[in-house]
Protein backbone atom coordinates (compact mmCIF):
# COMPACT_ATOMS: atom_id res chain seq x y z
CA UNK A 1 0.00 0.00 0.00
CA UNK A 2 1.25 3.74 0.22
CA UNK A 3 3.01 2.98 2.88
CA UNK A 4 5.21 0.61 1.85
CA UNK A 5 5.63 3.15 -1.17
CA UNK A 6 6.15 6.28 1.56
CA UNK A 7 9.10 4.19 3.31
CA UNK A 8 10.61 3.31 0.61
CA UNK A 9 10.91 6.79 -1.04
CA UNK A 10 11.79 7.96 2.90
CA UNK A 11 14.73 4.94 3.20
CA UNK A 12 15.93 5.77 -0.50
CA UNK A 13 15.68 9.53 0.33
CA UNK A 14 18.25 8.76 3.68
CA UNK A 15 20.39 6.31 1.54
CA UNK A 16 20.92 9.44 -0.89
CA UNK A 17 21.66 11.92 1.49
CA UNK A 18 24.19 9.92 3.53
CA UNK A 19 25.72 9.13 -0.08
CA UNK A 20 26.27 12.78 -0.88
CA UNK A 21 26.84 13.98 2.75
CA UNK A 22 29.58 11.55 2.94
CA UNK A 23 31.60 12.23 -0.17
CA UNK A 24 30.86 16.30 0.13
CA UNK A 25 32.95 15.52 3.61
CA UNK A 26 35.33 13.35 1.74
CA UNK A 27 36.58 16.32 -1.14
CA UNK A 28 36.35 18.76 1.85
CA UNK A 29 38.93 16.33 3.63
CA UNK A 30 41.36 16.19 0.37
CA UNK A 31 40.49 20.31 -0.44
CA UNK A 32 41.72 20.68 2.72
CA UNK A 33 44.67 17.95 3.57
CA UNK A 34 46.32 17.56 0.23
CA UNK A 35 45.40 20.92 -1.51
CA UNK A 36 43.38 19.15 -4.19
CA UNK A 37 41.02 20.70 -7.00
CA UNK A 38 37.50 20.10 -6.58
CA UNK A 39 37.47 17.79 -9.03
CA UNK A 40 40.51 16.21 -8.17
CA UNK A 41 39.02 15.55 -4.26
CA UNK A 42 36.24 13.97 -6.00
CA UNK A 43 37.60 11.29 -8.34
CA UNK A 44 39.17 10.58 -4.91
CA UNK A 45 36.55 10.32 -2.69
CA UNK A 46 34.28 8.58 -5.16
CA UNK A 47 36.97 6.08 -5.89
CA UNK A 48 37.11 5.52 -2.44
CA UNK A 49 33.76 5.29 -1.53
CA UNK A 50 33.34 2.38 -4.68
CA UNK A 51 35.76 0.70 -2.80
CA UNK A 52 38.77 1.26 -5.78
CA UNK A 53 41.19 3.18 -3.39
CA UNK A 54 42.69 6.54 -3.88
CA UNK A 55 43.80 7.95 -7.55
CA UNK A 56 46.09 10.16 -5.20
CA UNK A 57 48.63 9.06 -2.52
CA UNK A 58 48.68 11.79 0.12
CA UNK A 59 51.62 13.60 0.76
CA UNK A 60 51.13 15.55 4.04
CA UNK A 61 50.78 14.04 7.55
CA UNK A 62 47.00 15.35 8.01
CA UNK A 63 46.45 13.91 4.25
CA UNK A 64 47.35 10.74 5.36
CA UNK A 65 45.53 10.55 8.76
CA UNK A 66 42.33 11.78 6.57
CA UNK A 67 42.52 9.61 4.29
CA UNK A 68 43.52 6.76 6.38
CA UNK A 69 39.93 7.22 8.32
CA UNK A 70 38.09 8.12 5.19
CA UNK A 71 39.09 4.82 3.81
CA UNK A 72 38.04 2.84 6.76
CA UNK A 73 34.73 4.99 6.93
CA UNK A 74 33.87 4.26 3.55
CA UNK A 75 35.06 0.58 3.62
CA UNK A 76 33.04 0.09 6.54
CA UNK A 77 29.71 2.28 5.48
CA UNK A 78 29.68 1.28 2.41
Amino acid sequence: GDGVVEALALNAAVALALLLLSLLLGMAGYAYFENLSWRDAFLNSAMLMGGMGPVDAPHTDGGKVFAGLYALYAGLFF
